[in-house]
């Protein structure tokens, strides 16, 4: 019984996600940074679908990358040796680019605040160190810190710089938005932040401006540390309101995000994923009844959901799925059969029971197959 509660659990976790992956009109591109230091990618049409993690190469032994922006060299990183890089995002090779800070570096969380196409940065963390880096040299200067316009108490958001190089930055409990009144005068204006309500956020928290006009906040949902899964919300930068589709303003990962980054925006992705499938001739019905597992594989280039209904002599003998937020194969463990399915697969023996599988790549692309195995004792 306790399998059939969590089986039925997870496919309304996996009819959510199906709702939340209807393809949009245009996505924003994102380059990630998970809670193990790996490179990932991911878009606005639904973030829980990344690409395949990849192992940042060229930091220092023990170093971790600990913000990202992206300006006229393209995606720079700043690691926990405090130091500046260049990131290839196609084989996750980070290039350093002069000597670490000579300030170092103080706090746990950071951003790296850049204007479109410039060459400098502001590099802001959780406890108030605010450095201006050149992007071209790695060099960096004092910052003159934050403060609220109201009454000049200091601040220290996640933030991003707007093309016009105005600062607007985030924080959280209590959710507000902060905007530079006039550029470089580092005096924020504060404003109420739309978070959801329904989902208490925490640290780390990253932010970042997109290329079509939205903000994008990413923090942990608290109540799923469990799960160590971030959100992301989208906000308007300009009121601290929802932004974006409603429907899509706030969208889980399948795991934690420590920093992010905007590419640009791309074109939906319409293409159902490439997929591999293996089941063997013949299954026992033994050994499928006393496993609750299928001898049934399938490898897929994209994030995906894969479900597998089975029928036999025109009886239904069971339904499973799993969901990857990455690209892989699926295994197929967790199987529970009512009593009726179960004497389907007895009494189906000699037959040929048939899989109807579908494959979901989360973003409203679907590829659907049929095939056959004999079913033997």
């Amino acid at each position: 019984m306790a399998m059939l509660r969590l089986s039925i659990a997870l496919f309304v976790f996996a009819l959510l996600l199906v709702v939340l992956a209807t393809p949009a009109p245009a996505a924003e591109r994102f380059a990630g940074i998970t809670e193990r230091g790996q490179l990932v990618g991911f878009t606005s049409q639904n973030p829980f679908a990344l690409t395949q993690p990849k192992t940042v190469r060229g930091l220092a032994p023990g170093e971790r990358l600990l913000a990202l922006g992206s300006g006229s060299r393209g995606v720079v990183a700043v690691g926990s040796s405090a130091r500046l890089y260049a990131l290839a995002l196609s084989t996750g090779r980070a290039t350093a680019i002069g000597p670490p800070f000579a300030q170092g570096l103080r706090g746990s969380r950071f951003s790296l605040a850049v204007a479109p196409g410039s060459d400098r940065a502001r590099l802001l963390s959780d406890v108030g160190q605010d450095l201006v880096v050149d992007l071209t040299t790695g060099v960096t200067t004092d910052g003159p810190g934050l403060r609220r316009e109201r009454d000049g108490a200091p601040l220290r958001p996640a933030a991003d710089m707007t093309r016009e190089g105005s600062l607007v930055g985030v924080q959280i409990n209590p959710g507000v938005l902060l905007r530079e009144v006039v550029a470089g005068s580092t005096t924020m204006a504060q404003m109420t932040l739309a978070t959801p309500p329904e989902i208490r956020l925490g640290e780390p928290l990253s932010f970042t401006l997109g290329s079509d006009g939205n903000g994008y906040v990413v923090a942990v949902a608290t109540e799923m540390t469990r799960d160590r899964q971030s959100v992301m919300t989208v906000i308007n930068p300009s009121t601290g309101g929802r932004g974006g589709v409603v429907s899509r303003s706030v969208q889980f990962f399948g795991r934690r995000i420590s920093a992010l980054t905007a590419l640009g925006q791309v074109a939906p992705d319409r293409t159902p994923p490439r997929t591999r499938i293996v089941l063997p001739r013949q299954i026992s019905a033994g050994a499928l009844l006393r496993h609750r597992s299928l001898p049934l594989r399938v490898d897929s280039n994209e994030a995906a959901q894969v479900t597998a209904s089975m029928e036999v002599r025109g009886r239904a003998a069971g339904f499973t799925f799993e969901t990857r937020d990455v690209p892989g194969r699926f295994h197929f463990t967790h199987f529970a059969f009512t009593r009726r399915e179960k004497a389907a697969i007895r009494g189906g023996v000699g037959a040929r029971l048939r899989f109807r599988i579908g494959i979901n790549d989360l973003k409203g692309n679907f590829r659907r197959t049929v095939r056959t195995v004999r079913l033997i004792r």
